[in-house]
């Protein structure tokens, strides 16, 4: 009868929407649990996301508290940003780090194949504003006397004795990243590498040992020397780490000489 079939029926549409909700109810199921695992989901090496993959000299000094004003090669290959064009700012002051920048120039054009002289600094100096390696404005920064102070020292005499100087070495190389966040466990992170870059002022070769040398032009107070050996400290160490990977040779010696008042300081 019509009745019974429709019944029938009835009972066959409940039938299957049951089984309809209890597949979609299963594949929800499996959908949810998927999804939670990707949500709660904890990376191991969070710290690998948020450490850097290069790091310069400046930015680690600056990461140890140990910045001066005449670091210069942070903005070396980067030219200053200026409001306004060069031939409308009339005079303008130069700042330490653009001293520091144009003294390391000058000192790495001299030619140390000899002892220079006043005249020949001049000359130099001369050639590098013809050149536009620098401007009048800087040239008339640069103290000969303080230059030729360094030839005239033990350290720079033995520099040109040497004949095997180079300088304004730029270099690159990988450290452990728990070698400079220490906090970092090393079981987890001891493989992360930074890639550190950074610029050797100078360095010469002496039997078959490297001495290494860093210019500084900052004003350095009357007994304060002890001070700013501690706050390069960092710098050098790593200076000399990179000068004996790239040579394979031994850095016996490390230096800075003081510009401003011929100290030598060694470490």
């Amino acid at each position: 009868r019509r009745s019974d079939i429709l019944k029938k029926a009835e009972a066959i549409a409940e039938e299957k929407i049951g089984e309809d909700e209890s597949a979609a109810g299963t594949e929800r199921s499996i959908y949810a649990e998927e999804i939670n695992q990707r949500l709660d989901f904890c990376y191991p090496y969070p710290m690998s996301s948020k450490l850097p993959a290069k790091l310069s000299v400046t930015e680690l000094k600056r990461m140890f508290g140990t910045m001066l004003d005449d670091d210069y090669a942070q903005n070396i290959f980067v030219p200053p940003l200026v409001k306004k064009p060069a031939f409308l700012e009339g005079e303008r002051k130069i700042s330490a780090a653009e001293k520091g920048t144009v003294m390391h120039l000058v000192m790495q054009h001299i030619d140390v194949s000899k002892v220079p002289d006043a005249a020949y600094v001049n000359s130099l100096l001369d050639r590098l504003v013809r050149d536009r390696f620098i401007t009048e404005e800087q040239r008339r920064t640069v103290d000969i006397g303080r230059i030729l102070g360094f030839f005239g020292s033990p350290l720079g005499i033995r520099m040109i004795r040497s004949g095997k100087v180079r300088r304004e070495v730029p270099f690159y190389i990988g450290i452990d990243s728990t070698e400079i966040y220490t906090d970092l466990p090393d079981e987890r992170y001891g493989d992360e590498k930074i890639i550190l870059q950074g610029i050797n002022d100078c360095y010469f070769e002496e039997d078959d040992k490297l001495v290494l040398i860093d210019y500084k032009t900052d004003y350095v107070p009357q007994r304060e020397s002890d001070s700013i050996k501690d706050r390069y400290r960092i710098q050098i160490e790593y200076y000399g780490k990179a000068l004996e990977r790239m040579t394979g040779k031994e850095v016996d010696e490390r230096y800075i000489y003081l510009f401003h008042n011929g100290e030598i300081l060694q470490y």
